[in-house]
């Protein structure tokens, strides 16, 4: 029981520690300086496989330009009786007029 508690003890210990370091900064990095819009535009993006951006289409050598074009909408069914394009808003008109 004495091994127990002086477990606990230390796994308290440690757990204060750690908090202590990082309330007084010590796991505190620095932002990178070069984020941010620039030019009406955000950072270049990397040039790995695992960078994606929405912005990714606009630079024409991006591994990831094809993943940055917008998906098209899903075909919706309605659940009422009638036509299918009476019921629904006029601005949904022209996204459903591929699935009819």
């Amino acid at each position: 029981m004495k091994t127990v508690g002086l477990l606990l003890g230390v796994l308290l210990a440690v757990a204060a520690l750690l908090l202590l370091a990082g309330q007084l900064g010590f796991f505190a990095g620095k932002p990178p300086q070069d984020l941010g819009v620039r030019d009406g535009r955000l950072k270049p993006l990397s040039p790995t496989p695992n960078s994606v951006s929405s912005q990714a289409g606009d630079y024409a050598d991006h591994p990831q330009r094809s993943a940055a074009r917008p998906a098209s909408p899903p075909c919706l069914t309605p659940v009422m009786p009638g036509p299918p394009w009476a019921a629904w808003p006029p601005c949904w008109k022209p996204l459903l007029a591929a699935c009819w």
